[in-house]
């Protein structure tokens, strides 16, 4: 199924489910090594409204090599075009951003520079980018493979995912590809040493034993997964041909039963080419602001009122297209396990008598989870 700009409507509530599943970010603590205030951003302007939004984080390092990361709420953060207009964005939820008119729809070919101020009066300014045309995704497959998913360590069973296209002749063209991969999840919360009250919603109950103890969900709920790295493309070898199995996602065999995937394909500049082919020659994960790159990775947006301030991540203006997957894994051999969502355990519910145990968890909407079946959902 593609999605085009003559189905706006479909374009626009299958961006609201992927924007409402990153806008629910909250702060926590990980261990990372530096002593000094990084202000990372993470930010996409394309022609399709409804992806369009900045998120915020400042990481405030504490206790010598424990890093906090805060998002910056309430900075008045805006665009200006190069015709001289303004576009407001609002906090949707904390250090989390969206154009406050939500259908407003930048224009291939207008160029865009992005403005933040903090509440401490700090201002950021990034470099000014121009929307370029997307380009068209043919079609979008999958095949089967026993060692698809690499680690540094291990390989794993798993389906490539590929997209084919036709890459226009006598122009150089970059490309980079993300996804969003929807699985029906079946267990809510895990408890550690602790078992699941409902009048707290959380795991207070003394445990009989020390292990993991998971707990059902109370309906209907999606796990969502993104990629860990970036992946680009220059058009080198391939000016003017068809691009055909160019391979954008290496899924494991999570369940037995299928799953939605949405493949989004950029048309980038040179200057957005060259930071995300850096973080992914890095090793860096993409997929969170939580993993803020390091010195040399700094992206294109600068701190005008104090230059000694770091500024991480990157703004990125791109053209998207966007096609619609139903992974099957009917093609799956039976000797092929399925590893689950728990981490690759298997799960430990809590085992009761009580008439009123184990209780069942919610479906708690966040980053990584939802409780609304995404569109094109097929049962």
């Amino acid at each position: 199924m593609q999605i085009n700009h003559k189905h706006k409507t479909l374009k626009l509530l299958i961006g609201a489910l992927i924007l409402f599943a990153l806008s629910c970010v909250e702060p926590y603590d990980k261990l990372y090594t530096g002593d000094t205030v990084i202000f990372s951003i993470d930010g996409k302007l394309t022609n399709n409204p409804s992806l369009n939004y900045i998120k915020l984080i400042e990481s405030i390092p504490r206790y010598g090599s424990n890093t906090q990361y805060k998002p910056v709420s309430n900075a008045d953060v805006y665009l200006l075009t190069d015709q001289g207009e303004r576009v407001d964005f609002s906090e949707n939820s904390s250090g989390f951003y969206q154009p406050n008119n939500y259908t407003y729809e930048p224009q291939i070919g207008t160029s865009y520079t992005l403005y933040i101020t903090t509440s401490d009066g700090q201002t950021f300014e990034s470099n000014t980018q121009t929307l370029l045309k997307p380009i068209e995704m043919s079609n979008v497959r999958q095949s089967f493979n026993r060692e698809a998913v690499k680690t540094p360590t291990d390989v794993s069973p798993g389906h490539y995912i590929y997209a084919d296209l036709k890459d226009p002749a006598n122009e150089t063209n970059l490309y980079a590809w993300d996804w969003v991969l929807y699985e029906q999840q079946d267990w809510c919360i895990t408890c550690y040493d602790k078992l699941y009250s409902v009048n707290s919603q959380a795991c207070t109950k003394d445990a009989p034993e020390s292990r993991e103890y998971d707990y059902n969900c109370e309906g209907p709920c999606w796990e969502i997964i993104r990629p860990r790295q970036s992946n680009v493309m220059k058009d080198i070898f391939s000016d003017g041909q068809e691009i055909k199995a160019r391979e954008v996602a290496e899924i494991p065999v999570y369940q037995s039963g299928g799953a939605l995937i949405y493949v989004n394909q950029y048309s980038i500049d040179l200057e957005t080419y060259n930071f995300l082919e850096l973080t992914r020659n890095l090793g860096i994960n993409t997929g969170s602001l939580a993993d803020t790159p390091p010195a040399t990775a700094i992206g294109n947006v600068k701190c005008t009122s104090d230059p000694s301030i770091n500024v991480a991540g990157y703004f990125m203006v791109a053209g998207v297209t966007t096609r619609m997957h139903w992974l099957d894994r009917s093609d799956v051999p039976n000797d092929v396990p399925a590893i689950g969502l728990l981490g690759g355990r298997r799960p430990m519910p809590e085992i009761s008598d009580a008439t009123d145990r184990p209780p069942l968890a919610p479906c708690k909407n966040s980053d990584t989870r939802t409780n609304s079946k995404p569109i094109g959902w097929p049962f």
